[in-house]
């Protein structure tokens, strides 16, 4: 939308905040730059999901498993070759 503050100022080689510091189309421009830098919001934590939980359980229970036996296996070869 037009603005004749921000024309204006581009006429006169300044920038709208040094042209018209408190003009509408300024108080547009610093909203914009604190939603821009303003930190998100943050979420709130949310417990899984049971579907979600279990089968990322047993995925973990396996891996561990998995490197139990493998460390066993390790110290098995290791115990023969002594």
């Amino acid at each position: 939308y037009y603005q004749r503050d921000l024309e204006y100022s581009a006429l006169m080689g300044k920038t709208v905040f040094d042209f018209s510091p408190d003009s509408p189309i300024c108080s547009l421009f610093y909203d914009m730059a604190e939603g821009l830098l303003a930190p998100p919001a943050p979420q709130p934590l949310l417990p899984f999901p049971r579907a979600e939980l279990i089968p990322w359980l047993r995925s973990w229970q396996r891996r561990i498993l998995q490197q139990r036996l493998s460390q066993e296996q390790h110290q098995q070869t290791e115990a023969c070759h002594d």
